[in-house]
């Protein structure tokens, strides 16, 4: 193979891109290692979600009107990148809600978003306080109790005699 030397953008290096491992940025190269430090969180919190996407709803490309619904919320409502898989995880995978795959619209995070917020709050607060804890500390000890069975009560016909009735009057 031939060998095809390019220059990161990043750190300036030459290197072999048939050799190392690479990625492209805007139709240049860059070491792997060196676009993963470089690139900013929220991008690679998009890239999860477009990934995410594409496993929830089967496809290999997303709509251009799905991708413009995720920068909405993104610009208009403030939502994070994170924020929306972690509400779509919550609503279709913790939820166990039906994933509608013939409309492929992210209509349900306004709605689901606070809830997605505080259930991941409610887990990492969780995980906070029992941190330092064992869990064999508070399995609770077995006892035996005895319950005495219970006493069958037999029901006694009662005798009803017309002749008893008028006698007594």
């Amino acid at each position: 193979m031939a060998k095809h030397t390019v220059i990161c953008v990043y750190c300036g290096q030459k290197f072999d891109a048939n050799i190392e491992p690479y990625v492209k940025v805007k139709n240049r190269y860059a070491h792997k290692k060196c676009a993963d430090d470089k690139i900013p969180k929220e991008e690679k919190d998009k890239a999860r979600l477009e990934e995410y996407l594409k496993q929830l709803y089967g496809e290999e490309l997303l709509d251009q009107k799905l991708m413009l619904q995720v920068e909405k919320y993104h610009n208009d409502y403030g939502y994070t990148y994170s924020g929306m898989i972690g509400t779509l995880k919550f609503f279709y995978e913790i939820k166990k809600n039906p994933i509608d795959k013939d409309r492929n619209t992210l209509g349900i995070i306004p709605w689901v978003y606070r809830d997605a917020q505080l259930y991941y709050s409610g887990l990492k607060t969780a995980l906070l306080l029992n941190k330092d804890k064992n869990i064999n500390d508070y399995i609770p000890k077995e006892k035996d109790f005895q319950i005495k069975a219970p006493k069958r009560r037999t029901k006694t016909k009662s005798r009803f005699n017309f002749l008893d009735k008028e006698g007594e009057e």
